[in-house]
């Protein structure tokens, strides 16, 4: 039972982040020149990602979160790359970046630390 909260839970907070990222999403589209908007479902394609990679990351599957994390990351700096966008969305934008970053650091750290525990553990059996 407790395993089902916990997921719902999980689900929860990633609907909110990606609804929060999707009304940013809404709100380039709608200052964006026509031939722009192809290029939202990039943005869109990150937002998911990130947000699959966090599900991930809360129900402690930090390999794939990570992965998903630097793909989800990748992405999104190509879209600040290539748009234009306003100040306030290329800094918002920016902000969620460096939060990914953050985190993926602390996963590569956390799972480095992992594997050397690992190690230690089998050298002792």
């Amino acid at each position: 039972m407790s395993q089902e909260i916990s997921e719902n839970q999980v689900v929860n907070k990633s609907v909110n982040n990606e609804n929060a990222a999707n009304e940013l999403v809404q709100s380039e589209q709608n200052s964006a020149p026509q031939n722009q908007e192809d290029n939202f479902d990039n943005l869109q394609k990150a937002v998911q990602i990130l947000a699959q990679a966090k599900q991930l990351d809360e129900i402690q599957r930090y390999d794939k979160a990570l992965s998903l994390y630097r793909q989800g990351v990748d992405m999104l700096l190509e879209e600040m790359i290539v748009r234009q966008g306003t100040e306030q969305s290329r800094s918002y934008l920016r902000d969620k970046c460096n939060d990914f970053m953050n985190r993926i650091d602390q996963l590569k750290a956390m799972l480095q630390n992992q594997r050397t525990e690992d190690k230690e553990n089998e050298a002792k059996s």
